[in-house]
Formats: structure tokens, sequence, C-alpha cells
């Protein structure tokens, strides 16, 4: 659903800062300057009878993996000028548990010297 969108570029598990994360959406900015979006998107699964105390450690991993990510140059460079957005998709069993956003960064547009 998520490569459905012609405004950005979908990237599984590209790798960030020794890491892979689940999902990146790059937006396509050569082809929609005004696109000043990109989203790290990190998903947890824990099974349905899982304690709440799993569910915060499961929150927890995915947002130092989300900063991980965040400061990858990898990245960074490619999205000059626009918001970083990290967030969080956690699934209890086949229940979808309310998104967590964990981060928001502008990064700086790229100048010339």
């Amino acid at each position: 659903m998520l490569g459905l969108c012609n405004l950005t570029v979908l990237c599984p598990e590209m790798e960030l800062n020794y890491g892979y994360s689940d999902f990146v959406l790059v937006p396509l900015l050569t082809h929609y300057p005004k696109a000043k979006h990109c989203y790290i998107i990190e998903m947890k699964y824990v099974e349905t009878k899982a304690p709440d105390s799993e569910i915060q450690r499961q929150y927890t991993e995915a947002e130092r993996q989300i900063r991980q990510y965040a400061v990858a140059n990898r990245l960074l460079k490619s999205i000059p000028g626009c918001t970083l957005h990290g967030i969080t998709l956690m699934f209890r069993g086949q229940d979808m548990l309310p998104p967590l956003p964990v981060l928001e960064k502008h990064i700086p547009p790229l100048t010339l010297r």
C-alpha cells in the first residue's frame, strides 16, 4: 500500500547507520520539489497475550532504532530541506496499537560553497 503513492520512493530494509530500517519513504524531490516530508517507519509485533512491559520494551527499541537511522549521512544527504518523521507501528496479535510518533527533525537545505 505504501508503494502506491508516486510522491515518495518506498525503501524497505534500507541500510542506515549499521542497521536496516523497516521502511523509509523518501520524497521524490526531482519531480515534486514541494514534497518536503520523509518518513522512517519501524514496525514491531508482540503476541496477543504479551504483557504491557513487553510492548513498552518494543516501543523503546523502535525509538532507539529510529534515532540511530535518523543520523545516517546516506539518508540526510538525500532529503535536504525536508522534515524527517519517525513513526513506530506496533501490532499486538492482529490488532494495530496507536502509532507512536518518535521524531520530527528538520534537515537543512544544501548550501553551495
